[in-house]
């Protein structure tokens, strides 16, 4: 009978969660609303979040050069 020897090691693997960074275009609302089916109350949404997270980007940036 044959034999075969197998060396196994094991390797650390480190996870971490980090903030999806894109650019919001009248293109990439066309795919959303054809592709998942819904509607303009998604695109609202969408758009409340994205002027909300440029509001306070701005904050952010007006108190760190203050």
């Amino acid at each position: 009978m044959n034999s075969i020897n197998i060396n196994i090691k094991t390797v650390d693997i480190k996870t971490g969660l980090r903030k999806l960074n894109s650019k919001w275009t009248a293109e990439m609302s066309s795919d959303l609303i054809y592709h998942s089916g819904f509607g303009s109350d998604v695109e609202r949404q969408l758009i409340i979040a994205i002027r909300k997270e440029k509001r306070v980007k701005t904050i952010k940036n007006l108190l760190n050069n203050i």
